[in-house]
């Protein structure tokens, strides 16, 4: 990693805390599934996610694994960018 994108990355947590980031993340996939016309119950199926555990992160009590956001993007037939807050979209195109 260079110093230039060490501090691009220093800038991106200066702006977000990571509890902003997982509020962001938890709300943006919540929205999503929501949008998506799919139940909770079939995104569980369908990714292997328990429901429970499912329910437990979209509620904030867990964080999402990067998998478990691959997952749910495949099922909802969106681009998986949509799950990351747009700060980090931005550093990477960068």
């Amino acid at each position: 990693m260079s110093l230039f994108d060490l501090s691009v990355w220093i800038c991106i947590f200066i702006r977000m805390d990571t509890q902003t980031i997982l509020m962001w993340q938890r709300d943006a996939v919540a929205k999503l599934i929501s949008d998506s016309g799919f139940s909770v119950a079939r995104v569980s199926k369908e990714t292997g996610i328990p429901h429970t555990t499912l329910l437990r992160k979209i509620k904030g009590v867990s964080e999402f694994k990067p998998s478990e956001l691959f997952a749910i993007a495949r099922v909802i037939h969106v681009d998986p960018s949509r799950m990351i807050p747009p700060i980090f979209n931005q550093a990477v195109a960068a």
